[in-house]
């Protein structure tokens, strides 16, 4: 029997966080966050292929993005402010969700999880 892969959520709200930040330069921001959309969008494919490295980086990852979002938050004006904290909690959701998976020990081949 398969096992899930437990980094699938993580993948799909980092593909959230991708769009949100192709879509930034729209709203006003740098031309910058399209290679931050890039860079998730590359670690949301790792994390759709079960890669557990993947998901450290990917953790660090949207942690500092998340953080980095939220200092837009106080620069920006209207929509783009509500924009900045929907990518700021989405940065962070996905992070909180890798760290639940990167918590548990990984499963093996029967999909019995190990303890070392």
């Amino acid at each position: 029997m398969p096992t899930t892969n437990p980094y699938h959520s993580a993948a799909l709200l980092l593909w959230l966080a991708a769009a949100l930040h192709a879509a930034a330069p729209i709203l006003g921001a740098p031309t910058g966050y399209l290679i931050w959309a890039g860079l998730y969008a590359l670690l949301a494919m790792g994390l759709m292929r079960g890669m557990r490295w993947v998901s450290y980086i990917a953790f660090l990852v949207a942690g500092i993005g998340g953080g980095i979002m939220l200092g837009w938050y106080w620069v920006a004006f209207g929509l783009f402010q509500w924009w900045s904290l929907l990518a700021t909690a989405i940065c962070w959701i996905a992070a909180i969700a890798l760290f639940g998976a990167l918590w548990h020990a990984p499963a093996n081949q029967n999909g019995d999880r190990t303890t070392g």
